[in-house]
């Protein structure tokens, strides 16, 4: 990856943080063992462009279009800075 690329995409980074809230959400859903979603995913893999991202996602078992999605990753991501701005002073 280059920088330009990082400054010639107006939302290449926003689309690394939603892909990985959607990814939080399925294989926290697929790790508990919840086979529907398990099925949706499967079928969201090859699906590619057939149909808006959003929208593949919300069919795969991760509905971007509400609040719940982003609830646990922002909540890992206090965790992380928390954990990490206690423990500096220690390095």
């Amino acid at each position: 990856m280059t920088v330009s690329k990082i400054f010639l995409s107006e939302f290449y980074v926003y689309q690394y943080s939603t892909s990985i809230m959607a990814s939080i959400v399925l294989a926290e859903k697929v790790m508990s063992g919840d086979k529907e979603t398990l099925n949706r995913y499967l079928t969201f893999l090859p699906s590619g462009g057939s149909d808006f991202p959003v929208e593949l996602l919300k069919k795969a078992g991760a509905d971007l279009t509400t609040i719940d999605p982003f609830d646990k990753p922002i909540a890992f991501s206090a965790c992380i800075y928390y954990l990490t701005s206690t423990n500096a002073a220690h390095i």
